[in-house]
This record gives C-alpha cells, structure tokens and sequence, in this order.
C-alpha cells in the first residue's frame, strides 16, 4: 500500500520537513499557500523509511506532526 507525505523545504537550507497526510489533504495545503518563499510538495511510497531512501536527495528528513509544524518550520529557517 503507497502513503503519501507533504513536504516542505528551501533553497540553502539543508534538510526537509516531511508529514504523512493524504494525497488530497496535501494538494489542498499547497493550494491554500500558494506564493510562499519555499517550496511545498508531494511524494509517495509504500513508507516513510522508504521515502527516505528513494529521495535521498532531500535528505536529512525532520517528521513533524502537524501541517502548522510543517509550515513553521520553513518560517524559522
């Protein structure tokens, strides 16, 4: 089974935060912050540890438990 996860990060900053959230609740959460100075997306896998290892690009993860932790995490960077 795939689950999906919001994530946000920004340019210069090392490090991504990352959510489990549905794929619909993430595009919704995109949609509401459009324009904002760093970049929100989506990916899937069958587990945050697989996630972790497909995109290790984004790495070093942060898990948060809430979309407004999500978000203040890239206002305090």
């Amino acid at each position: 089974m795939s689950s999906s996860f919001l994530y946000a990060r920004r340019t210069g900053i090392k490090g991504t935060s990352i959510l489990p959230l549905s794929k619909v609740e993430a595009i919704n959460v995109m949609k509401s912050n459009r324009g904002i100075d760093f970049q929100l997306g989506v990916l899937g896998g069958a587990d945050l540890q697989s996630v972790m290892r497909v995109y290790g690009e984004f790495a070093p993860y942060t898990k948060v438990n809430s979309v407004q932790e999500l978000l203040g995490s890239m206002a305090s960077s």
